[in-house]
């Protein structure tokens, strides 16, 4: 008889369940708190790639890996700031989040999460939970962009996130990705970022679209041939 996942060993995944896709690992937790990553791999899932969100160049090696989903580790003190966590790393992947408490639950749905998970569940639940959602997301992760015209790992993730996106990307999100949830970049300093991009647009034929009101701003780009300019 089929011993019970729990009591499978080391490997709590049966061997059809060994992932092609690739998982992410984002924390805003600073340095020396406990990692999430050892549990699950004891468990038989694989992080491919972690990063903790103040490390710009870690989240940029991230995202050029194009995980297929991504764990989002929140800690106490960044409770409140759930939702809005959610909606920047969505800009990256599918989100299944571990808040602190699971009070923000709704919220966290409502703000885009695939899942929400109680860190407190053994090993093996949240394994064969990260599993369902793996198995659920049934679009293919898409191949991140490469901006060749630059050598910084963080403006192809920039460059990849406004060219790929289906809708206007808000500054807001974009400020708290590129920055951390208690020091976001300013507005000013990401209007910078994408200035510099703009010869990398041109050269993959897109033109950029920039709406702003309110100290709101959001971005998308388009291709060239759909882009017409406004009459006088």
């Amino acid at each position: 008889m089929p011993l019970p996942p729990h009591r499978h060993g080391r490997n709590m995944l049966p061997p059809s369940a060994a992932l092609s896709r690739s998982l992410g690992l984002l924390t805003s937790a600073g340095p020396g708190t406990p990692s999430l990553a050892p549990r699950l791999d004891r468990a038989g899932l694989y992080i491919t790639a972690r990063a903790r969100w103040h490390d710009s160049a870690a989240l940029a090696e991230l995202h050029s890996r194009g995980p297929a989903l991504l764990l989002l580790d929140v800690p106490e003190t960044e409770e409140e700031a759930v939702p809005e966590l959610i909606r920047a790393a969505r800009l990256i992947a599918p989100i299944a989040v571990l808040p602190p408490t699971l009070a923000c639950t709704l919220a966290a749905f409502d703000a885009g999460a695939v899942d929400v998970l109680d860190r407190r569940a053994p090993a093996a639940e949240l394994t064969w939970r990260i599993h369902a959602s793996l198995r659920r997301l049934t679009t293919p992760t898409p191949t991140p962009t490469a901006c060749r015209i630059s050598r910084s790992g963080v403006q192809n993730m920039l460059f990849d996130i406004l060219t790929r996106a289906r809708q206007p990307v808000c500054c807001h999100h974009l400020r708290l990705l590129m920055g951390s949830p208690g020091f976001p970049i300013t507005l000013r300093a990401l209007k910078a970022r994408i200035q510099r991009l703009h010869p990398a647009f041109h050269e993959h034929q897109r033109t950029l679209l920039v709406d702003q009101q309110w100290g709101l701003a959001t971005f998308r780009t388009r291709p060239l041939s759909h882009w017409r300019p406004t009459a006088a």
